[in-house]
């Protein structure tokens, strides 16, 4: 499955995007396809950190059970996932100064497992999933 791209712009400073963003007591807030971390998001922005998170795209429930791969403080997170049957994820956000703003990416691969037979759904769910997200996180500073 292709590497989806997408951003919008955020009228807020970079640090309160990335307050928002590291904020995960507020992810249900905006992130369309999150459910719930059954033991709370990550105790620290580390690389090498776990944790759980419940998702649902498609309809369909997944647990992923993320690892930080990357963080740089402010600037970004790289995530490495791995779900259900086989199923793995990648996503990166990215917080970017804009003029008076910040833009706000996320990249977001799902690959593996039964996936690969359903790959044009499944970009498609995951393209509209985080364009609804990026709306609703931008909303939180309307």
């Amino acid at each position: 499955m292709p590497v989806i791209n997408e951003q919008i712009e955020i009228a807020a400073k970079p640090d309160a995007v990335w307050a928002q963003l590291t904020n995960f007591g507020d992810f249900a807030k905006w992130m369309v396809p999150h459910v719930e971390f059954p033991a709370g998001g990550p105790e620290k922005l580390e690389a090498g950190v776990a944790y759980d998170e419940k998702m649902k795209l498609m309809g369909f429930p997944a647990d992923i059970k993320w690892t930080i791969k990357n963080v740089e403080e402010g600037v970004r997170i790289d995530l490495d996932g791995k779900g259900p049957m086989g199923v793995s994820m990648i996503e990166s956000f990215i917080v970017e100064a804009s003029g008076e703003g910040t833009l706000f990416k996320i990249d977001s691969e799902v690959k593996g497992g039964a996936v690969s037979m359903m790959a044009g759904k499944v970009t498609k769910a995951t393209q509209e999933a985080l364009v609804e997200s990026l709306k609703k996180f931008q909303a939180l500073f309307a």
